[in-house]
């Protein structure tokens, strides 16, 4: 794992942690008894929201959440740190589970392993990819700076002799 991931960890963990405490807090707010026979309107569902201060602790952690995810885009290429939200879908299961009591079948159980999977082999590959791509953006950047290079003299030679063109009449297109 490269030193950039290792440092976005915690801000990974506190979007995704933020982001189960949401779905969890609002599952409680709309599992009230009658709420879900009274909700059937765009009106119905704003009252809801703004009656049931479980729901409104959601929305706030979906907040806290995107803030930590906005910081973990600005250090982390997007193909990397996206598939790490897929620990959205192992923690909700577990908290569905063992907290609200819920029943998740045994092929449930093997999709959320399938995905962990997928978050260590996404993990494993950052390392490898990165350091590439990381060295050949400093050669790149090296290369095209190099002030000696034939392709920099003939650009250069090119925009003298731009200059000494003269001036051309503006053309009047006519329309047929």
């Amino acid at each position: 794992m490269n030193s950039q991931l290792a440092s976005s960890i915690a801000l990974i963990l506190l979007s995704v942690t933020s982001g189960v405490a949401g779905q969890t807090a609002i599952k409680l707010g709309v599992s009230k008894p009658g709420v879900a026979e009274t909700a059937t309107g765009v009106f119905a569902i704003v009252s809801l929201i703004l009656h049931s201060p479980l729901v409104i602790l959601g929305l706030v952690f979906y907040a806290v959440g995107a803030l930590a995810w906005i910081a973990v885009l600005a250090r982390l290429d997007l193909s990397v740190a996206y598939p790490f939200l897929a620990l959205n879908f192992v923690l909700v299961t577990l908290v569905a589970r063992f907290f609200l009591g819920e029943s998740v079948p045994p092929l449930r159980w093997l999709g959320i392993l399938v995905i962990i999977g997928g978050i260590l082999l996404v993990a494993k590959s950052t390392t490898s990819v990165h350091d590439t791509c990381a060295e050949q953006r400093r050669r790149n950047r090296f290369e095209y700076r190099d002030v000696n290079s034939p392709e920099l003299s003939r650009w250069q030679s090119y925009l003298e002799a731009a200059k000494t063109l003269p001036d051309l009449p503006p053309i009047a297109l006519k329309m047929r």
